[in-house]
């Protein structure tokens, strides 16, 4: 499993808690992270320590993660890499990041979907994320509700996606200060899915399918139900 923006490591570690409970033994889990800021990466290894993870399947790395795809490859040497696909990707990346997008459309993440706009990050990282998950994996991200509407280059990335197959569903929640929804991805399954017409939007085809929005009392269960498909 694997959060490339994994902060204090909280969602990581709560994903390897429940895939644990499936697995003869929760030693057979492996644990990547990548942390951008030097305290927090550190905050990460020590939480998944103390939580009697065996460092043997620890792989947690400061870095930039949209700058330094990872995993994997030797520290300093970018020619070592080695491309991993992880079972499960959860992650909650910052919003509307600003970013480098300089030769980004030469990058295989993005290079079949759609290269991001330098003033928002948002759907880089869902690509990543997306870049590194197995054909039958899953990944969960938390997205500000930006991403469903905005044009140009993000409208692209949506098309793609969707005609893809990668959008398994979507969730939109009441959160504190920014609106924000949690898609749950897929690679592209065997059976084509029905792209309904989302009621957050009047044009059909261009954003998320699936889009649910939900009252208060329904939030928590929706996110018990991402978290049982992520198990």
């Amino acid at each position: 499993i694997y959060d490339p923006t994994s902060g204090s490591g909280s969602l990581l570690i709560n994903i390897g808690t429940a895939v644990s409970k499936y697995m003869k033994s929760p030693d057979k889990v492996k644990y990547y992270a990548q942390e951008l800021k030097e305290n927090t990466y550190n905050l990460t290894r020590m939480n998944l320590v103390m939580r009697g993870i065996s460092p043997s399947n620890l792989f947690v790395r400061n870095g930039d993660t949209l700058e330094d795809d990872w995993p994997f490859f030797e520290e300093g040497q970018t020619d070592t890499y080695q491309l991993v696909k992880v079972d499960a990707v959860v992650s909650n990346p910052p919003y509307s990041q600003k970013w480098d997008v300089k030769d980004k459309k030469f990058d295989p993440r993005f290079s079949n979907y759609g290269v991001a706009p330098k003033g928002k990050a948002d759907l880089a990282f869902l690509l990543h994320d997306l870049y590194h998950l197995e054909d039958d994996g899953i990944m969960t991200i938390v997205l500000p509700h930006g991403v469903l509407f905005r044009g140009n280059e993000e409208e692209t990335i949506r098309m793609n996606l969707i005609e893809k197959n990668n959008i398994e569903t979507c969730g939109d929640g009441p959160f504190v200060s920014v609106p924000l929804f949690m898609p749950v991805e897929k690679q592209g399954d065997r059976h084509k899915r029905t792209v309904p017409m989302s009621p957050l939007c009047s044009t059909p085809g261009l954003v998320f399918p699936a889009i649910v929005p939900f009252p208060d009392s329904n939030w928590k269960r929706y996110c018990k139900r991402a978290f049982a498909l992520l198990e």
